[in-house]
Formats: structure tokens, C-alpha cells, sequence
């Protein structure tokens, strides 16, 4: 039988990067996870056979099976959305993404932009021209032009 020692890597259920707790309580998590049939559902012998890159390779592939999961289910949300409405991600299935914050990242944009169309819509062909509009949006007569040498 082959010894085990645990040098992996990841933060998800089964990961061998996970630190918290004793070494013990990583065993158990690892021990749980591979022997699951929610996890990869080996038998508690061949989960102890397998070398770590053995457990992390077989993980992995779990993992990418799950993402997909977690893609399909996001695609089925995005697909009834309002329009406008922040997508799901896979992520947000997997508790790694935060759809509130990007919600209100892309509500503080369109805020921006409304207040900038505002701005533009106020300027008058001959009236005055706002300080803080960019040198882009000034017009042709307001850009310096470089002369060639």
C-alpha cells in the first residue's frame, strides 16, 4: 500500500489545499469528498490507495463536471431574465461570484452614463463648452491639431 501525504491544492469540497483545522479534520474532509457518493464516490479502499496527485487529478475532474453543471444552470436563468439584468454566472452557482455586486457596479454605470447624455445633451451648437468635457468630444475646431515637419 502506498503512504499518503497531503501537499494538493484548491478550496472547494474534497480540496487538498484547504489549511483550516487539524490535519485530522483535513483527513476527514478528504476521506468524506472521495468516498461520497456526492463527491467522487470511490470505496475507502481505493480512496486510501491513491497518491495525492492521484486524489487532486480525479477532484479535478469532478470539479469540471460540476462547473459545467453550474454553466448550464446559469444559461437556463439567463435565458428567462428581464432584459438589462445582471447574468448569472457559473460562479454564482459555485458561491465563488457575487451577482449583487456587479449589479450594482453596472447600476452606478448606467447612472454614469445618464448623467454624461444629460451633460452632452445640454451643450448647444456656439454655446458655451463645459470645462471637464474630454478633448474627443470638443469637435474638430477645439483639438490641436499637430502640424507635420
Amino acid at each position: 500500500m502506498r503512504g499518503k501525504s497531503c501537499a494538493g491544492r484548491g478550496t472547494l469540497p474534497g480540496d487538498t489545499r484547504k489549511r483550516a483545522g487539524s490535519s485530522g479534520d483535513r483527513w476527514l474532509e478528504l476521506w468524506a469528498y472521495g468516498t461520497s457518493p456526492h463527491g467522487l464516490g470511490l470505496t475507502e479502499r481505493v480512496f486510501w490507495l491513491l497518491s495525492p496527485r492521484e486524489y487532486e487529478a480525479l477532484r479535478s475532474v469532478e470539479q469540471a463536471r460540476v462547473w459545467r453543471w453550474a454553466e448550464s444552470q446559469a444559461l437556463r436563468i439567463n435565458l428567462k431574465l428581464r432584459e438589462g439584468a445582471e447574468p448569472f454566472t457559473a460562479a454564482d452557482f459555485m458561491g465563488e461570484g457575487d451577482r449583487e455586486a456587479r449589479e450594482k457596479e453596472r447600476q452606478r454605470g448606467l447612472v454614469k452614463a445618464h448623467e454624461l447624455r444629460r451633460k452632452l445633451k445640454s451643450i448647444k451648437p456656439g454655446g458655451p463648452v463645459p470645462d471637464d468635457l474630454p478633448a474627443w468630444a470638443r469637435g474638430p475646431s477645439s483639438v490641436p491639431v499637430k502640424k507635420a515637419s
